[in-house]
């Protein structure tokens, strides 16, 4: 299981800084990797919150369909997924906001 993600903020130096584009794959969730771009159009606009990174992680959790295999069945590789595209954007939004764009 893998994720990976881009967030590029407005204004890095702001309190809470605004969701300008953001961008997750996750991998090992399906047949091929997921691109999550629907559930990732609520974050622009708005700082990244803990509501709306579930919601982020229910969407993958709901595209997800992982094969089974001896390390992991797919109910856990499922839930995951939803907590490694979590993990994911959170760090690519607080390397954002330390100037990182």
């Amino acid at each position: 299981m893998s994720a990976a993600s881009a967030v590029r903020v407005d204004d890095p130096s702001a309190d809470e800084p605004l969701v300008e584009t953001a961008r997750l794959a996750v991998g090992n969730a399906a047949g091929i990797p997921l691109r999550i771009d629907d559930a990732l159009d609520e974050l622009v606009g708005e700082p990244l919150s803990d509501d709306a990174l579930e919601s982020v992680a229910e969407t993958v959790r709901a595209d997800a369909d992982p094969t089974d295999e001896m390390h992991a069945d797919p109910e856990y590789k499922t839930e995951m997924a939803g907590e490694y595209a979590v993990r994911s954007l959170r760090t690519s939004y607080e390397r954002a906001c330390a100037g990182g764009n």
